[in-house]
């Protein structure tokens, strides 16, 4: 069933949770109990890996959706909004017992942004990735300072210094 609803790449896969409905559709609750029976049924060899992206929010969690995963990170931008629901995921997880939580800080363009981040979760925060003008227009290849953020991502969980 994995193969069937994922994008693999390697020993990755990528699997996107939550498509957006058009309005007055329904509830997400039939989708929900899915991807909740998917993930709690989930076994893996030793070395796959899955990545779940899910939408900007809380639903997934309250929902217990996102229970049991090994890691969870928390993408947020350095605005008031962002790190409201970034704060919000963050109590969900502990609610439901995610033992390894990180913050990744996205779209920082200044010192002051990136101290925001990385003061509203202390000792949290793994990387900081930079606004990258060409990922935002759609135009190019992230450059340099936004890939090296990548890779302190990637070390991280490898190191299991998550959590």
């Amino acid at each position: 069933m994995l193969e069937e609803f994922c994008f693999r790449v390697g020993n990755i896969f990528f699997l996107r949770l939550g498509e957006l409905k058009k309005g007055g559709t329904s509830c997400y609750c039939r989708e929900n109990a899915f991807l909740h029976a998917i993930i709690t049924a989930l076994l893996l060899e030793q070395d796959e890996v899955v990545v779940m992206d899910m939408p900007a929010g809380v639903e997934h969690l309250s929902r217990g959706t996102a229970r049991g995963v090994d890691v969870l990170l928390i993408v947020t931008e350095p605005n008031r909004r962002s790190l409201h629901t970034a704060f919000l995921v963050d109590k969900l997880a502990a609610d439901l017992e995610i033992k390894r939580v990180a913050v990744v800080g996205s779209k920082v363009r200044t010192p002051e942004e990136a101290e925001t981040i990385n003061r509203a979760f202390p000792g949290k925060v793994i990387a900081l990735l930079p606004f990258d003008e060409a990922l935002w227009s759609g135009d190019g290849v992230p450059g340099p300072a936004f890939q090296e953020a990548v890779e302190r991502i990637k070390e991280a969980l490898a190191e299991e210094r998550v959590g």
